[in-house]
């Protein structure tokens, strides 16, 4: 991190490098180099179940402070797509049993 660019000009030299790269352009940067998606990849055999929860909240601790920098910053995936699924679960289930009472 200590040779991170600092200063707009620089910002936009990287950019357009990166819209230079076939496999970079449209598929994680945009055409207009203005929106970006970022690949986490993880070793599946590693992981234990029941991981996605915990790997979602830290990903959200990362990104929380980009909130106010960005129009937008979120994350998308198996992961957060099945921690929100078993949150709307859990709240359905105690939800059903308070209507069986």
């Amino acid at each position: 991190m200590a040779d991170f660019p600092v200063g707009v000009s620089a910002l936009n030299q990287i950019r357009q490098e990166a819209l230079q790269n076939p496999l970079v352009k449209n598929n994680m940067l945009s055409p207009d180099g203005e929106t970006m998606a970022i690949n986490i990849v993880l070793d599946t055999d590693k992981v234990k179940s029941g991981f996605e929860a915990g790997l979602v909240a830290e990903i959200e601790g990362v990104i929380a402070p980009l909130q106010g920098q960005f129009d937008e910053v979120f994350q998308i995936g198996n992961p957060s797509i099945t921690t929100l699924l078993n949150k709307k679960s859990a709240r359905s289930r105690a939800l059903s049993c308070l209507w069986h009472w």
